[in-house]
């Protein structure tokens, strides 16, 4: 896993309150599929969700992307790569 993957996990992180077991990240190669780890990890925890737990978490990973590791907008979507995207 590149440095790149590896701030996106910790920031992902931290931003959600949630540890992503290093089992997990092998299967988790777009957008879309980090998004749903998100969920997941966050429903085990508890925490409370919105009613569409999936967009949410997908729109603001999205916003963390832009904002973080300058990715433009239009290239997030859930079928993207993240390792081509970081």
């Amino acid at each position: 896993m590149g440095l790149g993957l590896v701030e996106l996990v910790l920031a992902t992180e931290e931003h959600f309150g949630i540890t992503i077991p290093d089992d997990d990240l092998p299967g988790t190669t777009t957008v879309g599929d980090l998004a749903a780890l998100v969920v997941r990890l966050s429903e085990k925890r508890g925490g409370k969700s919105p009613p569409c737990r999936t967009s949410r978490a997908f729109y603001r990973l999205r916003r963390a992307l832009v904002r973080a590791a300058g990715v433009e907008r239009s290239r997030v979507t859930p079928s993207a790569l993240v390792g081509e995207l970081v």
